[in-house]
């Protein structure tokens, strides 16, 4: 089972138009909406790919039910704890003519002290089935920052592998409570680290750095590029074949999808960096916030090569 966290999880409302003109009027050709949240993306990929997951978060108004209901008709078993601030709705304009994405992504909503407590409460409570526990993205207003690290520790109690995915000070903090895994892109790693990280062998020396503070697992997504995973089992880089590419949004929660359901179904660290860096590049095959296809991720599996780093 894959235990997914989307503190800040938003609607995604993806707009389709042809040569998107300011200050005027534009026709809007098609729409599409989605439960989204980076946690959330995780657990649609799961269920994608033929796994189980089930979605912790916040969700609060008439946005909060959308999203609950969007999940559900999207075979996504979730379990939220209800705010009084409304879920925000994220708007995404794709210009059909130039390829280009326009984003407008709104300001969460403010979580009490007390709505923040029932959600430690309902996490230390849960009956969890082995497996894994991802925490994914930023935190709402009134989250503490060292939210995350104290998260980890909950679930590392219950003997599931956590695996962290975030930024700044969420991540500073969070990577003390010593996850399983976290999963920077390779800007994230300089903010963390405040060194310069550039090319595979930077990445991989920084990752290094990063399992000597105790975290077991380190996947750094470059992109188009790939991803260098430092584990247990050595170092590797993973290279996804060129692919045609709609949209990135969303292929970083894929490669974590990917990677840790690959775990999770007993495959060795390299054959899940290979399935997850597939997911990543096939969700960049699809429009908007639409994310990876199964037959897309397995015909691009077979194609990853991976290389063993010194």
């Amino acid at each position: 089972m894959i235990y997914t966290l989307t503190l800040n999880p938003a609607l995604d409302r993806t707009l389709r138009v042809r040569n998107l003109a300011f200050d005027d009027a534009n026709r809007v050709i098609s729409e599409q909406r989605f439960a989204a949240g980076k946690g959330i993306d995780v657990s649609r990929v799961v269920i994608e790919l033929g796994g189980s997951t089930v979605a912790f978060g916040f969700a609060g108004g008439y946005g909060g039910a959308e999203l609950e209901g969007r999940l559900k008709q999207a075979g996504v078993p979730a379990d939220f704890v209800h705010i009084g601030s409304e879920t925000r709705t994220n708007v995404i304009v794709r210009d059909i003519e130039t390829n280009s994405i326009t984003a407008l992504n709104a300001a969460g909503p403010y979580a009490t002290q007390v709505e923040y407590e029932q959600l430690l409460e309902k996490l230390k409570g849960y009956k969890y089935k082995s497996g894994f526990f991802v925490i994914s993205g930023s935190a709402p207003p009134g989250v503490p920052a060292d939210a995350y690290r104290d998260i980890i520790n909950i679930v590392k109690g219950s003997n599931l592998r956590a695996v962290l995915d975030a930024d700044g000070e969420l991540l500073k903090k969070g990577i003390q409570g010593k996850p399983f895994m976290i999963k920077p892109n390779s800007h994230e790693l300089r903010r963390l680290l405040g060194i310069d990280v550039e090319g595979i062998e930077q990445v991989q020396t920084a990752a290094t750095k990063l399992r000597e503070m105790g975290v077991e697992s380190v996947v750094v997504s470059m992109g188009a590029d790939g991803a260098v995973l430092v584990c247990e089992e050595g170092s590797f880089f993973a290279k996804p074949p060129k692919v045609e590419a709609l949209s990135p949004v969303g292929a970083g929660d894929s490669l974590v999808a990917g990677f840790v359901l690959g775990l999770d179904t007993g495959l060795s660290f390299c054959e899940s960096l290979k399935l997850g860096v597939a997911a990543g590049a096939a969700c960049a095959l699809t429009p908007g916030t639409e994310l990876c296809k199964y037959e897309d991720v397995y015909m691009i599996r077979s194609e990853v090569q991976i290389e063993q780093l010194a």
